[in-house]
């Protein structure tokens, strides 16, 4: 229990003394995870924008996160045209027992329902091993992920190149998502 003193609480008290060293240490995490997420994008960039259907785009940084619930998202995204967004992200958050849970994730948000589960037959068609889910929630997200565990966060680039590779093997299956097409035809 925190006792109060006259200028405030001992949280405060103690806090005073590191919150911008803890806010510079946060900024460094989300850029070296800004960092690792975006050279797997760079490195997959032509063949990404070849098998999305989709004119080439820069990434953009991708940071969510809800302290309430306990969750957070950093990584990289890229429009999708009219259609969606397509993310490369760690996510953080805990199980049921309150255990530190990580997850790559690899995720296409589309703007319609229709489409995703369009797309989601047709890489089940091909491939009935396919990794790759529906969202949980109402979105109309396609996500392909993998667990990290903690200890194991140092190779987070290997395993976001890994899915990366792997999502794109899925969209080779199917010849390709051709969003562009999609969305004007």
């Amino acid at each position: 229990m925190l006792t109060k003193t006259s200028s405030g609480s001992e949280l405060l008290l103690r806090g005073a003394k590191s919150y911008l060293d803890a806010l510079a240490a946060i900024a460094a995490f989300k850029g070296e995870v800004q960092k690792a997420c975006s050279a797997v994008y760079d490195q997959h960039r032509a063949e990404l924008t070849a098998q999305l259907g989709l004119e080439d785009a820069e990434w953009k940084p991708h940071e969510s996160d809800s302290v309430e619930e306990r969750w957070a998202e950093v990584g990289v995204l890229r429009t999708a045209g009219t259609g969606g967004t397509f993310y490369l992200y760690l996510w953080w958050g805990e199980t049921e027992d309150s255990e530190a849970s990580i997850t790559a994730r690899v995720c296409l948000a589309l703007y319609g329902k229709r489409l995703r589960d369009e797309i989601y037959e047709e890489f089940r068609g091909r491939n009935r091993r396919c990794r790759i889910e529906t969202s949980r929630t109402d979105t109309f997200e396609l996500n392909l992920e993998t667990p990290i565990k903690p200890e194991e966060i140092g190779s987070a680039a290997e395993v976001l190149d890994t899915l990366m590779r792997e999502w794109l093997g899925y969209c080779k299956s199917v010849g390709g998502l051709k969003l562009k097409k999609r969305q004007t035809g």
